[in-house]
């Protein structure tokens, strides 16, 4: 004899969040399976090519850093060592700042041990906070969303899930209370989390939903704005899916100027950072010719 589909989700949590077999096992009840499960599709497709998009934006940043790190390293260790014997033969004084940065390339050479060491200590022992401290975790969360479109990013793209999931709930048929507890499960910003948790206790204390929400700082006054509308008209799951994708479209546009604001950024620092230790390097050779003359 067969079980529910709803049910057989549940032998499933790692593939399927909690939520997935709640809503599903809603729609069975309702009639409303095909629907349910179409939205269940939309909503993950949207998420991938969210996750998809920022990661995209974010990619060649990333590689343009990694470039520039590797050859500060090879500079300062194999580099500018070769360099330091034919300074000493020009029996003259340096420029400052090829004396700093050979007092540098000595440090990294000397302790290279040491500093990878604390460097990798401080990376594990962050990733161990942040892993085990909530209270790290929205420190963490709260730092980001105060960086300019960085912070804009994360908070349409949880603005977007969160919303889909509600639209999704609702139309399934999900009571409200039962939406935001999947919400809420479905959440991993701490912040974002807490705030919906905190809707959902207002709205057992009797609050209307978009009083609930305008509480919360996280929600913009545009949240609360829609979801009146959609009280009064009795339309609350058609407000929450503009509200999704209203702030999903928010999302791929900031991502977008994300990638187009980093990318020239990262070559103008790699430009300078580069351009400044091969003027370290050949500064004395100029510097000498000056001098013959």
């Amino acid at each position: 004899m067969g079980i529910p589909l709803s049910e057989a989700l549940v032998t499933f949590p790692d593939i399927f969040p909690p939520m997935y077999s709640k809503t599903i096992a809603t729609a069975e009840l309702t009639g409303r399976l095909d629907q349910s499960c179409f939205a269940l599709a939309e909503q993950q497709k949207r998420q991938a090519e969210l996750k998809a998009k920022i990661g995209k934006a974010l990619r060649y940043p990333a590689l343009l850093l990694s470039v520039t790190l590797i050859v500060i390293v090879i500079m300062l260790v194999w580099v500018l060592p070769q360099f330091s014997d034919l300074y000493r033969s020009f029996n003259a004084p340096l420029p400052a700042f090829t004396r700093a940065l050979m007092a540098c390339s000595q440090v990294l050479i000397q302790h290279a041990p040491s500093i990878i060491g604390i460097i990798s200590s401080a990376v594990l022992l962050t990733l161990w906070r942040y892993q085990r401290s909530p209270s790290f975790r929205i420190q963490t969360q709260r730092m980001l969303l105060r960086l300019p479109i960085i912070g804009r990013l994360i908070s349409t793209a949880n603005l977007s899930q969160l919303f889909f999931s509600l639209a999704m709930t609702q139309q399934a048929g999900l009571p409200l209370l039962k939406g935001l507890e999947n919400a809420t499960q479905a959440q991993q910003n701490p912040i974002f989390r807490q705030a919906v948790e905190n809707v959902s206790q207002n709205l057992q204390q009797g609050d209307a939903l978009s009083l609930a929400i305008k509480q919360q700082s996280v929600f913009p006054t545009l949240c609360f704005q829609l979801i009146r509308v959609g009280e009064e008209s009795g339309g609350l799951d058609h407000m929450m899916s503009r509200l999704a994708q209203h702030y999903q479209h928010q999302a791929n546009s900031l991502s977008d100027a994300l990638a187009q604001m980093i990318e020239p950024i990262m070559m103008v620092i790699m430009g300078i950072v580069v351009g400044g230790l091969v003027l370290a390097m050949y500064l004395p050779i100029f510097q000498l010719g000056s001098v013959l003359q």
